[in-house]
Parts: C-alpha cells; sequence; structure tokens
C-alpha cells in the first residue's frame, strides 16, 4: 500500500529528532559525570560545562545526520513508495511514480537514510509525524514566549518610577567599578519582590520599591552587584540562546535538567562575584532579606528575566555557607507543567529575538510618583589658578575659612580636612596663632573610640546581635552611666546613635570572651591602631612613617606623635570597659582622620599625602574592614547628626547641600576647665557619596563635643554650598 505524500525535509527532521533522543540522553549523562568530578564551589566550571553540553544537544543531532546520510534533490511532483528491489543495510531504494499512477521508466538516486534496516519499515513511517508533531508543539510554545517577552516589557515599562538620586548615583559607581562598559538602567516598580534585569541590547534593572523602604542601603547595594554581575557576564544573551535550545528541544527531559543546572550554576557565579567584594555573611543575610520581601510581595520574575531571586535560595545560602546541600526543596524536584513541554519552532526564533531586542531597545515611560525636582549643582569652585602649579595639596582659601570657623567662636582647638578618594590633605587650621602642635598631640578619642569598636563587631558578624543599654553598670566596682533614655536592647548602629556607655562597655566584654587578648590585638591592629603603650622614653617620638613616601617633607614637620593604646589583660574587666570608652587610647586628630577615611571608602584605607598628582612608590591601599561594614558605619554616622547626639546641628545644616555624618564625644578638659570636644565625620555630597573627613578638636570649652559638631556643620554649609548661601562667595575646594 502506498505512503501518504510527505516532503523530503519532514523525513529529515524526523531523524534528527530521534538521533536527539538518544545522543541528548548520552551528554547529559556525561555532564552528570562531570558535574560529580568538579568541586561544588567551582561555579565558572560548572556553568561552562553546562552551557557546552546544551549548545551539544543543540548541534550534535544535526551533525550526526548531515554526515550519515547522502542528500538528494527530490522531483517535487513525485510521491516516494519503497521499491520492490531488496534494500541494502545502509539504507532503503526508492522510485518515482508519477501523480496520474503511471511509473516512469527510469528510477531516479535514492535518497539513504542511513537507520538499521530491521526497525526501518517501523520508524518512517512515524518520521513525518514526529516532525509535524514537533512544529505544532515548538509553535504553541513559540506564543509562550513571546507573550512572556510581552508581559517582560509591560513590566518594564508600567508602574515604574524613577529612584533616588543618590541610588542612581551609587548605582552607576558601582557599575562603573565593575568596569560595566554597557549602559545599564535602574528603575524601581512596585510589581516586583526582588531585583531583576531585563533586556539584552539595553538591559535594566528593576529594583522593588519595598527594597528601598524594608532593607538597609548596603543591602540593596549587594542584590544591585548581583544584578550587575549578570550584565558582566554577558548572562542575558546567553539566557536569550538557552530560552531558544530548551524550546527546539523541548522534548527531552534531559534538556530540561540541564537547563535547570545552567541557571543553577549562574546564580552560583554571581553569588561568588558578590560574595568576593562583599563577605559572605553579609551577602547571605542580604538574600534572606530579600526573601522575606519576596514572601510579602508574593511577586516572582517574570519568564525571560534574570531575578536576583533566581535559583533555589536555600542551596544557594548553603552553598556560601559551605554547608551540606538539603534536598528538600532543590530545583531537581520541582515538577514541570506540562504547558513547558511545547516548543518554539525554527521560524518563530528570529521573531522572539526580534520582540526582545524591541523590549530591550524601545524608551521606557517614566511615571513618577512624585515631581523631583533636580538638584543643582554645589556652590564650590576650584583653589584657583595657582592650586595646580602648587607642590601640595593644601587649599589656602580653604584652610583660611576653617581658622576663621575656629576664631569667630574663640575656642582653642584644631581642624583638618582629608580627601576620601585620595587620602590628600585639604585644609588645616590650629585655633591660636603661635601655638603649634595641637594636630600633632595625643589626647583621649573619648566615645569617638566607639566607632573602632562598632567596627570590629561588625566585622566578626554580629551586627544583628542585640545589647543592653542600662542607664548605670557597675563593673568590678567601676560605675559606667549613659545619660540619655537607657534600652532594654539596642543595636550596634543605635548605641552609636546614642552613644551609650554602658552598652559599649557591654560590646567589649562581649569581644573579648569572643576573641580573647590576642584575637582583639589582631582586630586593633587591622583598624591601624597600635595595642601597645607608649613608654615615658617614647612619649615624645613621632610617627615618622606616617605620611606616605612622597610626603618626605612632612614626614619631618607635622609627623603626629606615636599614638598609645594599653591591651588590657584578660581577666581586668574594668579595663575592658575603660577601652570600650576610649580612656586607655591616646590618638592624635591624624589618627582619627585616617580611619574615617577608610569608613568613608569602602573600607579601605589610603596612606595620607601633601603631594599633588601620583606618588612614586607610594604604599598601595590596605583594607582595613569589609565594605558592608564600613557603609553600616557611614548610614550610623548620618543618624548621629540627624536624630543622635550631634541632632542639636541639624538647624545649622537645612539649607546645606552637602550633609553630614560624624561621630561626637566629650570628655572632662586636659586643664581641668569645662570639657575638651571632638568631633569626627564625614562631608557627603549631594549624590550622599562620601568626599571629605572632617576631624574638629576643641579644648576646654562648656559643651565639648556640641561646640566641634557646629565647627562641622557650618563646614559642612561652606564646602557644599547652600541654597541660600549666606557668604557671598562659596568656599573653594579641591576635588
Amino acid at each position: 500500500m502506498p505512503h501518504i505524500a510527505t516532503p523530503p525535509w519532514a523525513d529529515a527532521l524526523g531523524v534528527i529528532l530521534l538521533h536527539s533522543v538518544w545522543e541528548g540522553a548520552l551528554l547529559a549523562g556525561l555532564l552528570r559525570l562531570a558535574l560529580g568530578v568538579l568541586d561544588a564551589t567551582a561555579a565558572r566550571a560548572r556553568y561552562a560545562a553546562a552551557c557546552l553540553c546544551l549548545a551539544a544537544m543543540v548541534i550534535v543531532p544535526g551533525l550526526t545526520f548531515a554526515v550519515t546520510r547522502d542528500v538528494v534533490t527530490l522531483p517535487t511532483v513525485a510521491t516516494i513508495v519503497p521499491t520492490s528491489a531488496p534494500a541494502a543495510s545502509a539504507g532503503t531504494e526508492h522510485r518515482v511514480i508519477a501523480r496520474d499512477g503511471t511509473s516512469p521508466a527510469a528510477v531516479v538516486a535514492p535518497v539513504r537514510v542511513r537507520l538499521p534496516a530491521a526497525p526501518v519499515a517501523r520508524l518512517r513511517p512515524l518520521l513525518p509525524v514526529l516532525a509535524f508533531g514537533w512544529l505544532a508543539g515548538v509553535t504553541l510554545l513559540a506564543l509562550r514566549l513571546v507573550g512572556g517577552w510581552g508581559l517582560t516589557r509591560r513590566l518594564a515599562r508600567r508602574d515604574v518610577v524613577v529612584p533616588p538620586l543618590q541610588w542612581r548615583a551609587r548605582f552607576e559607581d558601582v557599575a562603573r567599578a565593575m568596569r560595566i562598559r554597557q549602559p545599564v538602567r535602574l528603575l524601581c516598580s512596585s510589581r516586583i519582590g526582588a531585583p531583576m534585569l531585563v533586556g539584552c541590547w539595553r538591559p535594566l534593572v528593576l529594583l522593588p520599591v519595598s527594597a528601598l523602604a524594608g532593607l538597609p542601603p548596603w543591602q540593596v547595594e549587594l542584590l544591585l552587584r548581583h544584578e550587575l554581575a549578570h550584565v558582566q557576564r554577558l548572562d542575558p544573551w546567553v539566557n536569550l540562546l538557552q530560552h531558544v535550545a530548551e524550546l527546539l528541544l523541548f522534548h527531552h527531559p534531559a534538556v530540561r535538567w540541564v537547563s535547570a543546572r545552567i541557571r543553577e550554576e549562574r546564580e552560583h557565579c554571581c553569588d561568588d562575584a558578590v560574595a568576593a567584594v562583599a563577605g559572605t555573611r553579609p551577602y547571605v543575610r542580604a538574600l534572606v532579606a530579600m526573601a522575606e520581601l519576596r514572601a510579602i510581595t508574593a511577586a516572582t520574575a517574570p519568564h525571560g528575566a534574570l531575578g536576583a531571586d533566581g535559583g533555589e535560595l536555600l542551596g544557594r545560602v548553603q552553598r556560601l555557607l559551605g554547608e551540606p546541600p538539603s534536598r528538600v526543596g532543590a530545583a531537581t524536584a520541582r515538577p514541570v507543567a506540562l504547558r513547558e513541554r511545547a516548543a518554539l519552532g525554527a521560524l518563530l526564533i528570529l521573531a522572539v529575538a526580534i520582540s526582545g531586542w524591541w523590549m530591550s531597545a524601545s524608551p521606557v515611560r517614566i511615571m513618577p510618583a512624585v515631581a523631583v525636582e533636580p538638584m543643582p549643582a554645589p556652590l564650590v569652585a576650584s583653589c584657583g589658578p595657582a592650586a595646580a602649579r602648587a607642590s601640595t595639596t593644601l587649599c589656602v582659601p580653604l584652610g583660611e575659612r576653617v581658622a576663621a570657623l575656629l576664631r569667630d567662636r574663640g575656642v582653642d582647638g584644631s581642624v583638618l580636612v582629608q580627601d576620601v578618594g585620595t587620602g590628600a590633605l585639604v585644609a588645616y587650621a590650629e585655633a591660636t596663632p603661635g601655638r603649634t602642635g595641637r594636630l600633632t598631640e595625643r589626647r583621649t578619642p573619648g566615645s569617638i573610640w566607639k566607632l573602632s569598636l562598632a567596627a570590629i563587631w561588625l566585622e566578626q558578624g554580629l551586627g544583628d546581635r542585640r545589647v543592653a543599654c542600662p542607664a548605670q553598670l557597675d563593673i568590678a566596682g567601676l560605675t559606667i552611666r549613659h545619660w540619655g533614655a537607657p534600652a532594654v536592647a539596642m543595636t550596634v548602629d543605635e548605641v552609636l546613635v546614642t552613644s551609650c556607655n554602658t552598652a559599649a562597655a557591654l560590646m567589649a566584654l562581649t569581644l573579648r570572651d569572643r576573641l580573647g587578648v590576642a584575637g582583639m590585638r589582631a582586630a586593633l591592629r587591622r583598624l591601624g591602631f597600635p595595642v601597645e603603650p607608649v613608654t615615658d622614653g617614647r612619649a615624645t617620638t613621632r610617627e615618622h612613617d606616617f605620611w606616605a613616601p612622597s610626603s618626605t617633607t612632612w614626614q619631618r614637620a607635622m609627623a603626629p606623635r606615636v599614638a598609645s593604646l594599653r591591651m588590657p589583660a584578660r581577666d581586668d574587666a574594668t579595663a575592658w570597659a575603660q577601652l570600650a570608652l576610649g580612656q586607655r587610647v591616646e590618638l592624635t586628630p591624624f589618627h582619627i582622620a585616617r580611619f574615617l577615611q577608610a569608613i568613608a571608602n569602602d573600607g579601605m584605607m589610603r596612606h595620607p599625602t601633601v603631594a599633588r598628582g601620583p606618588a612614586p612608590g607610594a604604599r598601595p591601599m590596605r583594607r582595613l574592614v569589609s565594605p558592608e561594614t564600613a557603609q553600616r558605619l557611614q548610614a550610623a554616622m548620618r543618624r548621629v547628626v540627624t536624630d543622635g547626639t550631634a541632632r542639636d546641628v541639624a538647624a545649622t545644616l537645612t539649607d546645606a547641600r552637602w550633609s553630614l555624618g560624624g561621630k561626637t564625644a566629650t570628655i572632662p578638659s586636659h586643664v581641668g576647665v569645662g570639657h575638651d570636644g571632638w568631633f569626627a565625620g564625614v562631608l557627603f555630597d549631594e549624590r550622599r557619596m562620601p568626599r571629605y573627613v572632617v576631624v574638629v578638636q576643641v579644648l576646654g570649652r562648656g559643651r565639648g563635643g556640641g561646640i566641634a559638631a557646629t565647627v562641622a556643620a557650618e563646614l559642612t554649609r561652606a564646602i557644599g554650598g547652600t541654597s541660600t548661601p549666606r557668604h557671598p562667595r562659596p568656599l573653594p575646594h579641591v576635588s
């Protein structure tokens, strides 16, 4: 009985599909063996192996068919039926029957399909069925995929708002630091529960609105780093090709398993990239916080988007922490919906790519929730034409303004201003002309030392632990009082904001029990502080290697006195409490500024310098704390000015374009009259980026730290400018 006429490409496609079954299973088995050999932490190697396996699954069946057949063009007016002649084992011969049923005399060259002779007769009638069934499934999934891209495009256009200016600036700075040259946009959406990346040609990162309100800024930045890591690795393009491969081989269960491994290892690669910069435990806390927000919003990433909630969260966290993986909720145990067994046809692959380009390249309609007026540029200028020819980084007009701030208040003390990014000393002044040495002399830092204690606390992963803040604490005969409102428990951030002395003492005792004397000594040395007391013979010794090598003149003229830190014995609880309050420490303003420069520079310390331009043989930057610790301390210092012990200066900063964060300290005067005061802070520009460190020391005035904070606030207005400036001309500064 003659067979129904079928086009020759249907037979060829059917053979390719048959090849793909056994070859795909073989390739998946090889991948399984490779993943078993590769270490679980080698995410990049595992990702590359999975991608190569999926690409081979697409290419190898076609290559197999191409090398095992003779390509022959058949007449378009013919129907092919088997001849009565016996077929060779290498293939089956066919002759041409005309449409009118007559048989021509000649037999045309045969189409040879190298299948085993026995199953040919049974499988050949199924080849067209397989081909047309595959095309039907591909067509259905093509429509689904196009619809998914349409939903993604709609998600990127509706209910989106422009993020705050400081977040756009920070996002751009992170992308620049990651050396991402491709423009990447950032928008906020109320329809998602976690950050996600959409688009290929013009990638767009969508940030949930709830994240800005519900997560600390440092956690949000880590999640954004994860999305930028996808862009850096060209994952959107790989993801697009992966969708095409899944559609072409939708009929093979092993393809879905391989694709799941690609997505899993892709997230692991980005997790490793973020953890390498920010640390494992802070990034894990950010992932958990994101999962909690996602559970609240019940939002997931649309089809075709790369979300920060991609992959199995429990497995990702366990992998980062080095714990054995749990099989509960593993990606391999997820059921696959029946509708995902349809696939995309070859004729619609181009249409899918064009639709993805159309979504990512089309302009986004921004619908802001409120009208945002662009922030004008700060009223600042350079130090004048002579600055470029000057041999130092000092700005003379700025130094004169700093001296005037002290002189107008009639205080004795000193002020210095240091650039965050370069470590350059920009300005300094001492209150009384002719009286020098204020900047190089050692004094007790008081509550400013709590910043160092908080840094060690956060570096030990104790950021979420709460500490009691009683009104009074008795430790081995020593009575410590907190003059603010007591609290049953508070975070380390609140300890800094309220400057709780009793909580700081309890933190020091906790660190003693956790680290011991040797561990605490190592932690303090990492922060750049000495751990040995200065004997009487070294009381006047100067630290000549404090400045960068290019600052040879300053190494002689302005080298600070050697700092002193007396390490207590383990069983001396009173001394540990005194250490927490800075009573066993003596530092110069230069030492305090160097530490704050590292905190403002995301944990990286530059050696101070006054040399203009790159310094030959300069020491490399040194990491004191992790970026997340530095950013959390920055946020706490900002709260000190807005809600804490320095909130009295808020009125001074009302119309200032720049903002201020810092820590105050008020201690008994060294001359027995009034109080000495400190303010160690950071000046943030209008994008909330740290620009300058300012350290103010006031000696012998009643309010102590309050006077010092006021001087720093006036300096913030002078450097950054104001919307209604008090001075006719802005204060010059160097960038």
